[in-house]
């Protein structure tokens, strides 16, 4: 399991970041701020567990105009952001 998804690290961190805004999971907004402060290598085996079960899934979104797969949090891909000026 690529525990990334395959983004690079800054796109990474901010849909981390994004994601500690949004989810409704009191201890999967903990895990995302471990995950800013120290890394996701930090995680405990029960940490990883909600990781893998409520950030995982949603750091990747649908682009809001388009199929293609963007960071959580970005909105647009970049076909997407530069034919609606974003």
């Amino acid at each position: 399991m690529d525990l990334t998804r395959g983004l690079c690290h800054e796109e990474f961190i901010a849909a981390i970041t994004h994601l500690e805004e949004m989810v409704s999971h009191p201890s999967a907004a903990g895990v995302c701020r471990q995950i800013l402060a120290v890394g996701l290598e930090s995680l405990s085996p029960a940490q990883l567990a909600v990781y893998e079960g409520y950030i995982w899934p949603n750091l990747l979104e649908r682009c809001a105009t388009c199929p293609k797969m963007v960071p959580a949090g970005v909105g647009y891909c970049p076909v997407c952001a530069i034919e609606y000026d974003n």
